[in-house]
């Protein structure tokens, strides 16, 4: 027994022992476990945060209305954010992994000094401005900023690239350069309008009585001639003026000629003059056809054409809207067009282009003249619809053609320019605001029987401001809705496959279509599918047989034509 209570003694501070020990483990265990979790909910918190960092990053870029790409150091697309792809016409997706000169240059030779490379090898940041092409689309003008990216141990990973799109602010810059200069140039058209007035009224007085009187000096000279003569005979070398007898025989009547022509010249300044002063004089103007002026004013030129030898070719603009003008006043600047070439040409194998056509874009119909010559002479050139200003010196021009065919122009609110082309000789363009042509209504025939769509078609055609499509199906019918976009749909109800009603389920559940008028031909009055087409609503109904002139009614009616 004192053996069992001695053990029991001795065993008492062993299990305290171990338990406090347990307990300090235990509680080791606990703060670790617990440290373990904290640096866990840490980590996942910091991760939580950087993820949703790079997710504003990401969300921000993928927003920005410029375009931001990162190209790695073998010039290879890693990243292109939403607004890259939309400016340069591409899917952003499609740009990741290409070359960067696929994408911004047009030959691989160009990537030896584009700023990208520079980049890559100086690391300063570059920023140019440069045109691209893209996929058939205009070109754009481009502003772009290169910035190098720098990995932890400071070297160059790349490059980030952000591209704006400046062709819209250039064109802008552009047209306002090109208004102020029109503008100046109107101002000082204005001020050479009222100043040759003035003088075209001063000179043409004196010019009348010169030209009279040379007129008058030569049938005296005539009749004075016989006189001389015999006067002659009794004091033989007696001179006159200082002139022989002999000398004003042979010579009188050419200087009296050539004072005639100087004085005709003089009249026909002041005339030129008087019509380019007069800004106002023209006309109201009317509905015309370019082609119709350039007919007529080559007509008027063709006499002067075939005194050249110049070959002289027409091709006119087909389906040209017209412009509103005056009819003489357009002809007469086709007439200087052509005369200005014809004396610029000065070789035998002269050649002279004429062409019209109609820019959709600008709403603009135009002429172009272009002749094979020497082209416009640069000290000229700033001036060259200045009064006055011509190139030939042999008489045969004063410089008011071009002056006058300005001022036609701008009274007709166009535009006249020229330029020097690459293979020779200058061409002259001339752009005229173009009356709005009215848009025809696009009508859509759905029948499955030949026999009616073409008495639509008939019926309908009569009628010059409707477009007739047709389609002998509804499924075929339903893609020709999407391509065309009609206006008016014309609709028969029983068809094979998809029929008259199950299309026009189609075209009410779309909301793109609600404008669409739809108009219903049926010859069974009885047929249950009328009524789901009243319920859906928005449609007219014509029964069979179709009545022409009642049919003819209700297509201007819904198209308010």
């Amino acid at each position: 027994m004192p053996d069992s209570t001695a053990a029991e003694n001795l065993r008492t501070p062993l299990l305290d022992d171990l338990e406090a020990k347990v307990r300090e483990r235990t509680a080791l265990l606990e703060a670790a476990n617990q440290r373990l979790q904290r640096e866990i909910g840490d980590r996942l918190e910091a991760e939580t945060a950087l993820l949703a960092s790079q997710e504003r990053y990401r969300t921000l870029i993928e927003n920005m209305t410029i375009g931001i790409s990162l190209i790695g150091p073998d010039l290879r697309i890693i990243m292109a954010n939403q607004a890259t792809g939309r400016i340069l016409g591409r899917n952003p997706e499609e740009l990741v992994g290409r070359k960067c000169f696929e994408i911004f240059s047009d030959s691989r030779e160009a990537c030896a000094d584009c700023p990208g490379s520079r980049v890559l090898t100086n690391g300063i940041a570059q920023e140019t401005e440069k045109t691209v092409s893209r996929n058939g689309l205009p070109p754009l003008r481009l502003h772009i900023r290169s910035f190098p990216v720098r990995d932890s141990g400071g070297g160059i990973s790349g490059f980030i690239k952000i591209i704006e799109d400046i062709t819209e602010k250039k064109r802008s810059e552009e047209e306002k350069e090109i208004l102020q200069a029109q503008l100046h140039q109107a101002q000082k058209m204005k001020a050479l309008g009222t100043m040759v007035a003035g003088v075209a009224h001063e000179i043409n007085n004196p010019t009348n009585l010169l030209a009279i009187n040379t007129s008058l000096l030569h049938k005296v000279w005539q009749d004075f001639l016989p006189l001389l003569e015999k006067q002659e005979e009794r004091e033989p070398g007696h001179k006159y003026g200082g002139l022989p007898v002999s000398y004003l025989r042979s010579h009188l009547t050419t200087l009296l000629a050539d004072m005639d022509m100087a004085a005709n010249r003089i009249a026909r300044i002041v005339r030129d003059l008087k019509q380019f002063a007069s800004r106002t004089d023209l006309p109201a103007h009317e509905p015309m056809q370019l082609n119709a002026a350039v007919h007529n004013g080559l007509r008027l030129a063709q006499t002067a054409v075939r005194k050249a030898g110049v070959a002289l070719d027409f091709s006119p603009g087909q389906e040209m809207p017209e412009m509103a003008g005056n009819l003489a006043g357009i002809e007469q600047v086709v007439i200087n067009l052509v005369v200005n070439a014809l004396q610029a040409i000065g070789h035998d194998h002269g050649r002279i282009e004429i062409s019209t056509g109609f820019e959709p874009g600008s709403g603009r119909v135009f002429l172009l003249v272009a002749d094979n010559g020497p082209g416009i002479a640069p000290e000229i050139a700033a001036n060259l619809f200045d009064p006055f200003v011509t190139g030939k010196h042999d008489g045969d021009s004063i410089g008011l053609g071009l002056s006058i065919s300005y001022t036609i122009v701008k009274n007709h609110h166009g535009e006249i320019s020229f330029r020097n082309r690459e293979e020779g000789g200058a061409l002259f363009s001339v752009f005229f605001p173009a009356l709005e042509r009215r848009k025809k209504a696009k009508i859509l025939v759905v029948d499955d029987d030949k026999m009616i769509r073409d008495l639509l078609r008939t019926c309908l055609r009569a009628l010059p401001e409707y477009e007739i499509v047709e389609a002998d199906d509804g499924l075929e019918g339903s893609l020709l809705i999407g391509t065309e976009r009609p206006e008016l749909l014309i609709l028969d109800i029983f068809m094979p496959g998809m029929d008259g009603l199950e299309l026009y389920q189609v075209i009410r559940r779309n909301p793109e279509l609600a404008n669409m008028k739809v108009l219903f031909m049926t010859g069974y009055s009885d047929d249950r599918r009328l009524e789901e087409i009243a319920r859906l609503g928005g449609a007219e109904i014509l029964y069979k047989p179709l009545d022409i002139k009642e049919l003819r009614k209700k297509v201007v009616a819904l198209l308010g034509k």
